[in-house]
């Protein structure tokens, strides 16, 4: 993931932000006013659903910084940046993905005995070795459905 998270030359830097105490409908459109304002190819989304409006936005800085300035607009408990080096659960992550999905080739992989639910789909993993990777996988460029998960470990 270092090596997917590093800029690369004439790149733009990539980042995650914290928003507590928005919609995710009022996050949704700062995120896609900010792509519309600095074009298709930037990346900006919602990351980590983390608590009721807790949430993460993964991207682009330049981005970020619009996502930020927005959100403060709208009134919102707490925007700060993360200290990490990447925009995690996002596309500019498809390098660490495709490494691990090679290593995940050379590696046994059993049913789960228990249940084990993953953060991705906020479900129990599949019994499928071959589904179970995929899933593996997904964790580095979809978000996190953090609250989902702990819902479906409550129920």
């Amino acid at each position: 993931m270092a090596a997917a998270a590093a800029t690369p030359p004439g790149g733009r830097l990539h980042g995650m932000l914290s928003i507590v105490g928005l919609a995710d409908s009022d996050i949704q459109r700062l995120c896609d006013d900010a792509k519309g304002q600095l074009g298709n190819e930037t990346v900006c989304q919602l990351a980590n659903f983390l608590f009721p409006q807790g949430r993460v936005v993964s991207g682009h800085t330049d981005a970020l910084d619009l996502v930020s300035s927005g959100a403060a607009n709208l009134g919102a408990l707490k925007v700060q940046r993360l200290a990490v080096s990447g925009a995690f659960h996002t596309r500019l992550m498809e390098p660490a993905r495709a490494r691990l999905q090679e290593v995940l080739a050379t590696i046994d992989i059993q049913p789960p005995r228990i249940p084990v639910i993953s953060n991705v789909t906020a479900t129990p993993f599949p019994a499928d070795p071959t589904a179970i990777r995929d899933v593996l996988g997904r964790q580095l460029v979809e978000p996190v459905r953090w609250e989902e998960t702990l819902t479906a470990l409550l129920s």
